[in-house]
């Protein structure tokens, strides 16, 4: 809610927004802000609900992005395998987190971003040991 009350006083305040089209857009944003502030406070089930569909759509993307990019680094890249892997896992974990709602949305949460951040962080790894290997033959 203090987001969108920002949005709210930056809309009005700003010397930077000539327009009331430029405004306009800051004070339907903090609208929006406050709207999800307000559900989050009265409703928080219901906000869960709404954080898990997007965590849902994020882990969509991101293991179709991942699996695209180990597709296209195949050849250039030891690891790939390892993009490839992080990527269908982003992909199962949407699919049990939609298969299970609206249930899901009262664990998913905390559980998943845990996992995605402790596979990010073995891909990064994977990725600084190769670069270090092709520095090391570079040399």
């Amino acid at each position: 809610m203090l987001a969108g009350l920002t949005q709210l006083v930056h809309a009005f305040v700003s010397d930077k927004l000539k327009s009331w089209k430029s405004r306009g857009l800051y004070i339907v944003t903090a609208i929006l802000y406050t709207l999800g502030g307000l559900v989050s406070i009265f409703n928080p089930v219901l906000a869960s609900i709404g954080l898990t569909i997007m965590l849902a759509g994020m882990f969509l993307a991101v293991g179709i992005y991942r699996i695209k990019e180990a597709i296209r680094q195949q050849n250039e890249n030891e690891k790939w395998m390892l993009m490839m892997f992080t990527g269908v896992t982003s992909l199962i974990f949407a699919i049990v987190v939609t298969v299970g709602m609206p249930w899901t949305a009262l664990w998913v949460i905390g559980l998943m971003v845990a996992i995605e951040l402790a596979m990010n962080g073995a891909l990064l790894v994977g990725i600084a040991l190769e670069k270090r290997a092709q520095e090391k033959e570079d040399i």
